[in-house]
């Protein structure tokens, strides 16, 4: 029977880290045509430079960067050898069904078809050297249990305080700029989480009608 297990990953043990581990990046839902080669990350930075942007090309998987409404889409090549805990994820019969890294750690949302294969997984990271924090395990969860985390915490977060405090309300009782101010980000970053959030509420409602 299927397991979900959620796990927390410090930033150095795992991808990207040259990104500076304060940068907020979160996996892309997709499904890989090329044996999962390749994956998609956003990355929350809204700067027109940044440092590590220039030895990211070519080096620890990326392939490619694009800046996006303030945001960048990452694409990165998924390679064993950058880290132990990603290798052994690669090793083990695991599917990431989500991820985002945050506060200097990656969450990521795993689905094992076993119990035995979760245990077989979580057997290697200690040996490896590596820490890995196992925050949930879920036995014999929904098949579409990550429905229910549908948003990003920024995304959650961020329409959470706008309904509170009245950005939603006919006239406005606060503005977008204060809105940021409360949770220090940019106007942009915060425009972003509240558009790709408000979209992802829609989808979940009406399904994917998009054209």
């Amino acid at each position: 029977m299927p397991v979900h297990v959620n796990v927390a990953v410090p930033a150095e043990h795992f991808v990207l880290r040259r990104v500076p581990a304060d940068t907020r990046i979160e996996l892309e839902r997709c499904v890989p045509f090329a044996n999962g080669e390749f994956q998609y990350l956003w990355i929350a930075d809204a700067d027109e430079a940044s440092e590590w942007e220039a030895t990211a090309i070519g080096d620890g998987g990326v392939k490619s960067v694009a800046r996006i409404d303030g945001e960048r889409l990452v694409r990165a090549e998924c390679r064993s050898g950058e880290s132990a805990v990603f290798d052994a994820l690669l090793a083990s019969e695991a599917t990431c069904l989500s991820g985002f890294r945050d506060a200097g750690a990656w969450n990521l949302t795993l689905r094992f078809p076993s119990a035995a294969a979760v245990s077989k997984w979580y057997r290697t990271c200690p040996e490896a050297g590596t820490r890995v924090t196992v925050q949930r395990v879920q036995p014999g969860v929904s098949a579409r249990s990550d429905r229910s985390s549908v948003l990003t915490d920024a995304q959650g977060a961020a329409l959470r305080t706008a309904l509170e405090t009245g950005y939603f309300a006919v006239p406005r009782r606060i503005s977008l700029r204060e809105l940021a101010d409360r949770h220090g980000v940019s106007d942009t970053a915060i425009s972003q989480r509240l558009r790709r959030g408000t979209e992802r509420l829609l989808v979940e409602r009406f399904g994917d009608i998009r054209r």
